[in-house]
Formats: C-alpha cells, sequence, structure tokens
C-alpha cells in the first residue's frame, strides 16, 4: 500500500510539471514580447477598475458601467491580491494571469477525485491544464484564452471547482462544504452570467429528471448541493443586476433576426480553428457517451450536465445577438474545457487509459514549450508607459486632464497614467459618448477638456471640430491639442453627449 501511495504521488507530480513547464514557457514568451498583449484594452478591464477605485479614489457605485460579465471573482481577486501584494501594476497583471490556470488546475484536480472518485485520477487534473496551456501556446482557440487575463477563465474555474465541491457535499455531508459552494457559485454569477446560462441552467434541468431517483442520503444530499448552487449561481447575477451600478444597455433576444444570427454564427464557426473544432466535438461525444452508458450515477449525473451547458451556451450566444465579431469563440473557453475534462473521465476508468492520457497530454507540452528559451528576466514596463508620459505632459502643460478618445485607447491611457489623466470614451464618428466598459468620473470635470486622441476617430467629424489646434505625436498615438474656440466647441461636444446620456458627475 505504502509503495502504491508513493507510485501515485510520482503520477501526481507528473501532472504538476507539466503545468509547471507550460507555465514556464508563457512566461518566457511573455516576457519576451515586452507583454504587448496585457494592455489590451478589454484585457486591462480588471486592473482599470481596481485602481480606479481603490487606488485613485473615483466611486463604483452609480459610476462604473458594467457587462454582465464584469470577471470580479476569480479574476477581479486574483489581480487585487497580487497589486497589494506586489506593487507594480505590470508584475500583479501577469501574475494574476498565471495563477488563472494554477487556480483551474486545482479545481479539476479536485474534480476528478470527487467525480470519478479515484484518488490516482487527481494527475489529470492539473495535466489537463497543462494540456490547455500548450494548445493555447501553439495557437489553438478557444485555449489560447488560458494564456490571456480575461475572456471567461473565471467560469471554467468556477464551474468545475463547484461540481466538485457539490460532490464532495453529497459524499460526506457538512455545513462548511455547502456554504463554500454556496459562496463560490454566488460570487461566480455575480462576476459572469455565462454561469447562468451555462452550467446553473443545466444543474437544473439534470436535477429536475433525477428527483425521483434519489433513493439514497447521498442522493438527497447531491440533489440538495446541485439545488444551491443553481438558486445561489441564479442569485449572485440578480444581486448584480439590483447593485446601483449603471449599465450599457444589453443585446435583448432578437427572434426575428435568428436565420441572419445563425447564418452568420456558422460563418464564424467555419472560420474558427479546424483543429480546435473538431477537439470541442470530441469532448461533447465523450460527454454524452458517459451520460448516457456510465454504470456510476455520479459520473452520468456531470457529464450530463456538462454537455447540457455545453448546449445552453451556445444557444445564449445565438439568442443574444452576441455575433457582432469573431470574438464570441471566446465563451467556448468552459464548454472546451469541459469536453477535455470528460475525456478524462473515460481515461480516468482504466489504468492503461490514464497512462495513455497522461502520455498524450506530455507530448502536447513537449511540443509546445522550449527550455532553451527560458530565461529570468523581470517584466517589463508596459510599452505605452513612454506615449502615456508623454500625454501627461501635454495634460499637465494645458491644464487638459480629460482627454477625448476611442475605445481601444480609453482604459490603457487612463490605467498607466501617472498624472491623472482619464480618457472620455467616444464613438469614432463622434455622434455620442461610448458607455461600454468605462467610468463616468473620467468625463468630469468638463473645463479640463481641451485633448484629443484621434487614433480610430473618423477623419470628417474631427475636422469638424475647428483648426485651432496644435497636432502632436506621442508614439503610436496621434493627439490634437485645442485652443480657443475649437477647445471650446470639443467641450461643448462632450457637455452635450454626456449630460443626456449619463446626467451629471457621480
Amino acid at each position: 500500500m505504502h509503495r502504491l501511495d508513493i507510485k501515485r504521488l510520482a503520477v501526481e507530480m507528473l501532472g504538476w510539471l507539466l503545468l509547471g513547464a507550460a507555465l514556464a514557457e508563457w512566461w518566457s514568451r511573455t516576457l519576451a514580447a515586452g507583454a504587448p498583449g496585457y494592455i489590451n484594452a478589454d484585457i486591462v478591464q480588471i486592473p482599470a477598475v481596481v485602481e480606479d477605485v481603490l487606488f485613485r479614489g473615483n466611486p463604483m457605485a452609480h459610476s462604473w458601467l458594467l457587462t454582465p460579465a464584469p470577471y470580479f471573482f476569480p479574476d477581479g481577486v486574483l489581480y487585487l491580491t497580487m497589486r497589494v501584494l506586489l506593487g507594480k501594476l505590470e508584475l500583479a497583471q501577469l501574475t494574476a494571469s498565471g495563477l488563472q490556470p494554477v487556480c483551474l488546475a486545482l479545481a479539476a484536480r479536485q474534480f476528478m477525485v470527487r467525480v470519478v472518485e479515484r484518488p490516482q485520477a487527481a494527475a489529470l487534473g492539473p495535466a489537463l491544464v497543462a494540456l490547455s496551456m500548450a494548445f493555447g501556446l501553439l495557437g489553438h482557440a478557444p485555449y489560447d484564452l488560458l494564456v490571456v487575463p480575461a475572456y471567461h477563465t473565471g467560469v471554467a474555474i468556477v464551474a468545475t471547482a463547484s461540481t466538485a465541491v457539490l460532490w464532495r457535499y453529497a459524499s460526506s455531508g457538512g455545513r462548511v462544504t455547502l456554504g463554500l459552494l454556496s459562496a463560490t457559485s454566488f460570487a461566480g454569477g455575480l462576476s459572469d452570467a455565462l454561469l447562468l446560462v451555462g452550467p446553473a441552467a443545466a444543474s437544473s434541468t439534470v436535477l429536475l429528471f433525477t428527483f425521483r431517483r434519489l433513493g439514497t442520503d447521498t442522493g438527497w444530499r447531491a440533489w440538495v448541493a446541485g439545488g444551491v448552487l443553481a438558486v445561489s449561481t441564479s442569485g449572485g447575477f440578480l444581486t448584480l443586476r439590483a447593485l446601483p451600478v449603471p449599465r450599457h444597455p444589453q443585446l435583448a433576444a432578437r427572434l426575428s433576426q435568428l436565420p441572419q444570427i445563425v447564418h452568420q454564427a456558422w460563418l464564424d464557426w467555419q472560420a474558427f480553428d479546424g483543429w480546435s473544432r473538431a477537439w470541442l466535438m470530441i469532448g461533447l461525444a465523450a460527454l454524452t457517451l458517459l451520460a448516457v452508458r456510465s454504470s456510476s450515477g455520479r459520473v452520468r449525473a456531470t457529464s450530463a450536465t456538462l454537455a447540457l451547458s455545453t448546449l445552453y451556451t451556445l444557444i445564449a450566444i445565438l439568442l443574444s445577438a452576441n455575433l457582432n465579431d469573431a470574438g464570441w469563440i471566446r465563451y467556448l473557453l468552459w464548454p472546451a474545457f469541459s469536453g477535455l475534462l470528460g475525456l478524462a473521465m473515460v481515461g480516468a476508468t482504466a489504468r492503461w487509459s490514464q497512462a495513455l492520457m497522461m502520455a498524450g497530454c506530455a507530448a502536447v507540452v513537449a511540443v509546445a514549450v522550449n527550455p532553451a528559451t527560458w530565461t529570468l528576466r523581470s517584466p517589463p514596463d508596459f510599452a505605452l508607459r513612454s506615449e502615456v508620459a508623454c500625454v501627461d505632459a501635454l495634460a499637465q502643460r494645458e491644464n487638459a486632464h480629460v482627454v477625448v478618445g476611442q475605445y481601444w485607447v480609453t482604459k490603457p491611457v487612463t490605467l498607466l497614467s501617472r498624472a491623472g489623466v482619464r480618457v472620455a470614451q467616444v464613438e469614432p464618428d463622434l455622434h455620442g459618448i461610448s458607455l461600454w466598459l468605462t467610468s463616468r468620473a473620467w468625463f468630469y470635470p468638463l473645463s479640463q477638456t481641451g485633448l484629443l486622441i484621434t487614433n480610430g476617430l473618423e477623419p470628417g467629424p474631427v475636422e469638424a471640430l475647428g483648426p485651432d489646434f496644435e497636432p502632436v505625436t506621442c508614439g503610436t498615438f496621434q493627439l490634437r491639442v485645442y485652443r480657443g474656440a475649437s477647445r471650446e466647441r470639443l467641450e461643448s461636444f462632450l457637455a452635450r453627449h454626456t449630460f443626456n446620456a449619463i446626467g451629471g458627475p457621480p
């Protein structure tokens, strides 16, 4: 028995070593590239909120305009923790994103042990996350989202962890375990609506079909835990809707446009990485097979939930008309990872098949990493810091700390400014302000309006603001410093649209 325990520990260590290799490769690539992808306007949403509210003192309530996926938990908690502990924004951003796959690996480890009920399956948890990271490092979507610090990674973490905690409660009970399940799923629902339309809705469906088949204490506890998961996730989502936080009008269901939406989805699906498409379908097939044929009720119920979660997520994508660009593929990260969990459950049923899966994970990781390029260099400053310093100098000189700009420059400039510059977000055609992921506090005081970043703006409306300006280039940013009547015109434009859209200062 002692030797068996040592063997199992050695195999699990192999899984963690695979994950360590994938993380080392990711870290080395990120540092070598100067972390350019980590200052993208979408990706810095969480740092922008944290810096704005906790470090600059701007209000959260009645100020920040959020989406149904503000990524507060676990993404935001990880970033805030690293920001407090490490101090430097760049290091906090990189470290928090590296901790996401570590958290997912811990959750997946518990998932395999609790669902398959075999301690030998523990090694498959970190190995699966290493495999997913390797897929991402090789450029395969949606696994590439695991190597950037955003885009619904938290859904995969919360859904995987919640499933593990659910079955822990089903096996041994305990109020602490049930409370942990409730808190985790509530925080997840508060952070990302995908947990509501996917795992929570799927759990509810499975519960309805298994209600009459509960003849044991374990069965009843499983039903109770599943109900807590579904109710807590829904409660988290409803709490987010009830908070005094402004919201951008969301896309409603567009049933009349469903044929066009389905056609666009099919075109996007065709353009999706064919290799990744195949893996997603294989994973879904594995879940379906387990749901129908497995001799374990626990595996059967879990597989049915994961398969339905994939289906409900796809339906939600269609009905929400959220296909304005190819970015909808990011919603498939959790379904894609749950498919790998299904394959792992198949592999965990026999010793030889588990060994085969571990060997496959190791082979893919070996292809994706190159230890010869690993370095120990410290994280560099974001490349935009020098450009933002130039903008800071202009704002100080002109007393114009409210800069007008388009979405893709708003959060990076505001986040990195050391002079209190904030960018008021406007539409590219200057027909109004843009309310997507921005803070009302950034539009005031209007008297400090005087700079315009023209990147991404349409030339015609910009020219209409007037000829009295000084053109300035700050690296990749093209600016206009307005004076006289032109500055008054820019201030009037911003005041008119801001008051009409969001009212006065928060």
